[in-house]
């Protein structure tokens, strides 16, 4: 179970709203040089399948959905898992990549300052589920 961040080159918009219809991102670059830019922000990242990277820390977790296609990547999806740094460690992915994430849970474009109550909604629906679940 994770909180979903979709990441891309957005422009400076407020709200989803204000996008062209049309929009499309410009890519990052090809997908080698954005896991590259994510190796550096986090060299315990494990990007042995390309497709889809992981880093595990301690208490929290990241899940990087790259996408099949080797060449240009205009987005991917970020799944956070886990609690504690993990919204600094959001913030770190976007840096290094140049990109805006979209919180898919409130559809809102994700910032420090206001991530942290969608985040812990997130975390009372999931800690919610995980107590429902039989063992």
């Amino acid at each position: 179970m994770s909180w979903t961040i979709f990441v891309a080159k957005f422009p400076p918009v407020q709200s989803l709203d204000e996008l062209a219809k049309d929009f499309r991102p410009e890519p990052f670059g090809t997908r080698a040089e954005v896991i590259a830019r994510l190796e550096a922000a986090f060299p315990a990242a494990d990007f042995s399948d390309p497709s889809w990277g992981m880093l595990d820390d301690d208490g929290w977790g990241l899940e990087f959905t790259m996408g099949e296609e080797e060449g240009l990547c205009d987005s991917f999806s970020l799944r956070v898992h886990g609690g504690g740094p993990a919204l600094v460690a959001v913030q770190r992915v976007l840096d290094a990549v140049s990109g805006r994430g979209l919180d898919l849970q409130t559809s809102e474009f994700f910032s420090l300052d206001t991530a942290s109550d969608s985040f812990a909604k997130w975390l009372d629906f999931r800690d919610g589920a995980i107590a429902k679940t039989p063992s």
